[in-house]
């Protein structure tokens, strides 16, 4: 006696295994997933001048040469620090020194003016400059 199968059986025994994966991960809540980690990449954005891969095309006569793309420092991503990084690179040594002077001027802590004094003895200034206070 055979016994009757109905068609959504059927549909999920011949299914294509793709399929059933994309539905299972589908129904996965979002409060499970780690909020954290997607925080931190939504400030992260694709490079534009290169497209993600990093090496931008140039004719130079009759060649193409790969050169790294300098929006994104070949990277092909975009950071949101990476603007900043870009700023303290381009300042001179004296604008580095007055910027300096400003955070101590307004530091709260010892802590603050021990890290500062420690840049300013080191060298250093690009770190802190770059990190919050």
């Amino acid at each position: 006696m055979p016994s009757e199968i109905g068609e959504e059986q059927i549909h999920a025994k011949w299914a294509d295994p793709r399929h059933r994966e994309t539905a299972r991960t589908s129904t996965i809540p979002a409060s499970s997933a780690p909020s954290s980690a997607y925080d931190k990449l939504a400030d992260v954005k694709i490079c534009a001048a290169c497209q993600a891969q990093g090496i931008i095309k140039v004719q130079y006569g009759y060649r193409v040469m790969d050169q790294v793309c300098e929006q994104c420092d070949g990277e092909g991503c975009i950071h949101p620090k990476q603007k900043k990084r870009d700023e303290v690179r381009k300042m001179t040594t004296a604008e580095k020194v007055e910027r300096m002077q400003k955070l101590i001027q307004d530091a709260d802590s010892l802590a603050d003016l021990d890290r500062y004094e420690a840049a300013l003895r080191s060298g250093m200034l690009d770190e802190v400059l770059l990190t919050p206070a």
